[in-house]
């Protein structure tokens, strides 16, 4: 079984995000099933590369090279099917028909005659599209698009993702497969004597993860906070993207700004005991494909105040103290919630068997299944 994956995603991503989704389960599909043969499609070296004695790096030619740079690719999303062909001629592979294409980012060789599968993480760009350059974004939704409708298989890493590209993009219901995601083993509670991880604070604090853009809803989060009454006791620990001058002068106007800290570039294990030590991990966004952060903080027994959107309730169930994603009274009350519930709830230890629920193991297996039966249908 030979599967051709494009490797755009690494190329975009150096870790975190979609690409986690490649690192996690390519080399574990290899260890699952002895016929696999992957060949990654690369224009540039990535690190960190996965290692397996059936994964092939392929290097493109520099005139590949030259349209697959990150610096150009958006642009150059509509010739993603022209990119794609020229991989294929730049390796040789002209046989295509008992091959596999998984598209990491909305790929398609016009002449691939074989399966093709995509994964589809979410619909931001269509259902957020203001948050996007109007042009080029609407080029990309077309891309992705036509992409998804060529498609034989969708891997949709939720429920909730898989219900919009079946309302978004007109695929079929058959077509379309939920793929779930997973969190790091290495997420799991800590006695407190191994807890080293050196913060500003020495308060207790709420943790939020992850960037800052409108679709997260951390405005209306920031917002709240600085309306808390707790907040001069709680502090709040920032993880991702450094705060932007706007940022800092708006949480000065809140009178907070020395109450905000910010990691950026931490590893899981400094990351794991973070989750150990925070009175909840606050997940206030208005819209998401799936989130990794609710597994790993259940993972760690870190309580959860999280909105109510079909995302975060179909991977934690009833877990989280859910708020509505605009009611920033609501938060308050969920906030407060959280501080008087700590870790003794029993929500914690029903966190703990829900979180067992998702594994990168499963992830790779239910892709595999997907390959096989592609390769069956095609047969």
């Amino acid at each position: 079984m030979n599967v051709l994956v494009d490797g755009l995603i690494f190329e975009l991503q150096a870790k975190g995000g979609i690409s986690r989704i490649f690192h996690e389960t390519l080399a574990r599909m290899c260890s699952l099933d002895p016929r696999l043969m992957i060949q990654i499609l690369l224009s540039e070296k990535v690190s960190p590369l996965l290692i397996h004695e059936r994964i092939e790096y392929c290097q493109i030619t520099k005139a590949f090279r030259l349209l697959r740079s990150q610096r150009l690719w958006k642009p150059l999303v509509p010739m993603a099917g022209i990119i794609a062909d020229g991989l294929l001629k730049a390796k040789g592979i002209s046989d295509t028909k008992n091959k596999i294409w998984h598209s990491t980012y909305y790929t398609l060789p016009h002449s691939w005659r074989g399966p093709v599968a995509v994964t589809a993480a979410d619909m931001i760009h269509e259902l957020f599209p203001g948050l996007f350059k109007g042009h080029m974004n609407e080029q990309f939704c077309r891309r992705k698009r036509l992409c998804m409708e060529r498609a034989d298989a969708v891997i949709c890493i939720s429920e909730t993702t898989r219900q919009d590209v079946i309302k978004l993009c007109n695929v079929k219901k058959e077509l379309t497969f939920v793929v779930p995601l997973a969190g790091s083993e290495i997420f799991k509670p800590l006695n407190s004597e191994v807890i080293s991880a050196e913060l500003k604070t020495k308060k207790p604090f709420l943790l939020y993860i992850g960037s800052r853009v409108h679709y997260k809803n951390f405005d209306t989060f920031i917002k709240t906070y600085a309306r808390w009454s707790l907040r001069n006791d709680i502090d709040l620990l920032l993880v991702g993207p450094a705060l932007s001058e706007d940022e800092k002068m708006q949480h000065k106007k809140m009178g907070i700004l020395d109450k905000v800290e910010l990691l950026s570039g931490i590893d899981d294990a400094k990351l794991c005991q973070i989750y150990n030590r925070a009175v909840a991990l606050v997940y206030p966004s208005l819209y998401e494909g799936f989130g990794i952060p609710l597994l790993e903080a259940m993972a760690c027994g870190c309580p959860i105040v999280a909105s109510s959107i079909p995302s975060n309730i179909e991977i934690a169930g009833d877990i989280p103290i859910f708020f509505s994603p605009n009611d920033e009274d609501e938060l308050i009350r969920s906030l407060g919630k959280a501080v008087s519930e700590s870790r003794k709830s029993s929500r914690i230890q029903d966190g703990f068997d829900r979180a067992k629920l998702f594994s990168w193991d499963m992830t790779a297996q239910k892709t595999l299944d997907i390959y096989k039966k592609l390769l069956h249908s095609k047969s």
